[in-house]
């Protein structure tokens, strides 16, 4: 609602103490700073525990909402997912996969939530954040590396070029959590939406990389620092027949296939295949130099129905370096 979010991840004895009667002026004294030097009022969440701990803190004045959380231990209590309503305000939390072993803390038990091929995460988001049942869904953890609860893009090759699957990493493929997040929030089909050239699920007929020129991700992909405004990474000097594919495209009704491109050769050519089915080839102008880069035309593709899509760019000729590719209206 337009109010910037302060969230307490724990008030638990391992990591707070003196919580009675004092979380409340805590919680006062930010939002009371938040005001004065910031001209905001914060939307404060605590954790479960926040509230039992330090009754004082129990009114809406103090704490905006409550925020529940998973529970991994096997055993009745166990939970991949969690709703709590506390003053009419209902808050989710869920988690993609979760494993806690030896490796992360010597003196844990093993415990182990299966990420199913993306189904527990698209469960969880279903009975939180689903038609909008949750005014907010945390999920475990962005970044938690650790314990295999990361959302970010991974890798499906190791540095020996070896492909990684389902096994190793517990996607099926590099984009899948982020997509399912997506599929999930209040934008699930946007109507303008740019994916990274570098950031592709696959790619074929890419050449060897020169030693030293690795960027970005593992493999033969030739990756490089992008030298514009931007800034990022582009897939450079594409081969002819060489293809970066994308999976579980969200695309509504009809849009226009742009993408950003840089080529020394004149007239160069590229083309779509969307779901199998190749697009019309489109031409590719010379610029002045290799990071000169313009945004092409590539022709408009319609969705009969709202769904996801597998979406291919071929290089047909060789040459062309690609920054990225998007959808609009």
């Amino acid at each position: 609602d337009g109010r910037p979010v302060y969230r307490v991840w724990s008030a638990a004895p391992a990591f707070l103490s003196n919580v009675a009667g004092n979380g409340s002026k805590l919680l006062r004294y930010l939002r009371e700073q938040c005001r004065k030097e910031f001209g905001f009022n914060p939307y404060i969440m605590v954790p479960e525990e926040w509230i039992k701990l330090d009754p004082s803190s129990a009114g809406p004045a103090v704490v905006d909402a409550v925020v529940p959380w998973f529970t991994p231990v096997p055993g009745p209590n166990y939970s991949d997912w969690n709703v709590h309503t506390w003053h009419g305000v209902t808050v989710g939390a869920c988690i993609p996969q979760f494993r806690i072993s030896e490796d992360a803390d010597p003196n844990a038990p093993t415990w182990i939530v299966d990420p199913q091929h993306g189904n527990t995460l698209a469960r969880g988001l279903a009975a939180t954040a689903k038609n909008g049942h949750c005014v907010a869904t945390f999920i475990e953890g962005f970044d938690d590396y650790w314990e295999n609860a990361t959302l970010w893009r991974a890798r499906n090759i190791d540095p020996a070029g070896n492909p990684l699957g389902y096994k190793e990493t517990g996607y099926d493929y590099p984009n899948q959590r982020i997509n399912i997040v997506r599929r999930y929030s209040r934008h699930q089909f946007p109507p303008d939406l740019r994916l990274e050239a570098e950031s592709c699920d696959t790619f074929s007929g890419a050449a060897p990389q020169a030693p030293g020129v690795n960027r970005y991700r593992n493999g033969d992909l030739a990756v490089e620092e992008t030298k514009n405004a931007e800034g990022g990474y582009d897939v450079f000097n594409g081969q002819a027949g060489e293809t970066l594919t994308w999976y579980e495209v969200p695309i509504k009704g009809t849009v226009h296939l742009q993408v950003r491109v840089a080529t020394p050769t004149a007239d160069g050519k590229m083309h779509f295949v969307i779901d199998g089915r190749a697009q019309k080839p489109f031409v590719v102008p010379g610029t002045p130099d290799a990071q000169k880069w313009i945004t092409v035309e590539a022709g408009a593709f319609t969705s009969a129905r709202e769904t996801d899509h597998t979406v291919a760019l071929v290089m047909d000729t060789a040459g062309v370096s690609v920054d990225w590719w998007q959808l609009q209206p």
